[in-house]
């Protein structure tokens, strides 16, 4: 058995709690947090009281109403075979249901050793790793968000070759390119919020990933759903005016319904501008958009 095979079968095996029915994600989330961690290079442990921020804002979006008890996953994963917890001092402390918060508060926890070490030299079994769990935990609508949010790349397929091709990619795009467009639609001007979680606004690619368009900012747009499926599809490009960008339908769209109209009523307005001149989309990536996927 490889090493692949192997921490894949534990992945598989973590032990849920289960109780009528109820969804405890808080695992799943927790070794979700630390592969993004290994994708990103950073040091093997790290402290209880970054983990406890971080995994608690994970549970809160991720899971079910009400849950809280960031400390139970860490505390009991070690026992799973792919956890370690250790004391101020380095001592190993495995398995710890019973460990009271002012001792936790002393600890620092993540892969054990081996199993770091093999996923921080092999990102695209990070990648398998992580599409496992979600696979196996959560529905797909949900993936990309969680993936977004342990700072992974999206994953959409399975070969190992395109998997060590997505590993190359920036995981922190999708923050960059919402931060510069404040948050909001460069169409509609949206950003729907659950609580205090976006759920309609996505970073995408001017010129694609897959065409060669680089993971900067001056290759994104911050779009909701519709907008960025839409631009996606051709239904709508970009021209130049000025020192502006309008917003141009297709004029092979057609079709009732409202939908028509979340398009239509941009028509030949002004594309929402970054926050900063300097992050303004290259007319470059432009002109290949409008040439290689705008239905004109």
């Amino acid at each position: 058995m490889t090493f692949a095979d192997d921490i894949l079968k534990r992945i598989d095996a973590i032990n849920i709690w289960k109780r009528s029915g109820r969804r405890a994600p808080h695992k799943p989330l927790l070794l979700l947090l630390a592969m993004g961690r290994a994708y990103r290079d950073e040091p093997r442990l790290y402290a209880w009281s970054q983990i406890r921020v971080e995994l608690h804002d994970l549970i809160k979006r991720f899971g079910p109403p009400g849950a809280q008890s960031p400390e139970e996953p860490y505390k009991r994963l070690p026992n799973d075979n792919l956890w370690e917890i250790q004391d101020a001092k380095g001592n190993i402390l495995g398995y710890q249901p019973h460990l009271s918060l002012t001792a936790l508060a002393e600890t620092r926890g993540g892969f054990t050793p081996s199993d770091y070490d093999a996923l921080k030299s092999d990102k695209s079994l990070i990648l398998k790793c992580a599409q496992r769990i979600l696979s196996e935990h959560f529905p797909e609508s949900m993936h990309d968000d969680i993936l977004i949010d342990v700072k992974l790349p999206t994953i959409r397929v399975s070969d190992d070759t395109q998997l060590k091709e997505i590993a190359k990619r920036d995981p922190d795009f999708r923050r960059k390119i919402l931060r510069i467009y404040r948050r909001r639609c460069a169409v509609c001007h949206s950003g729907l919020r659950l609580v205090d979680s976006l759920i309609d606004l996505e970073a995408a690619h001017i010129k694609w990933f897959k065409a060669g368009g680089p993971d900067v900012e001056n290759n994104g747009l911050a779009l909701c759903t519709f907008h960025h499926k839409a631009f996606d599809r051709g239904a709508f490009g970009l021209r130049v005016k000025s020192d502006e960008y309008l917003i141009q339908i297709s004029p092979d769209l057609n079709g009732p319904g409202p939908s028509q109209r979340w398009l239509t009523d941009y028509g030949d307005k002004p594309l929402l501008k970054p926050a900063e001149a300097r992050f303004q989309p290259e007319r470059e990536y432009v002109e290949w958009h409008y040439d290689q996927v705008f239905k004109q």
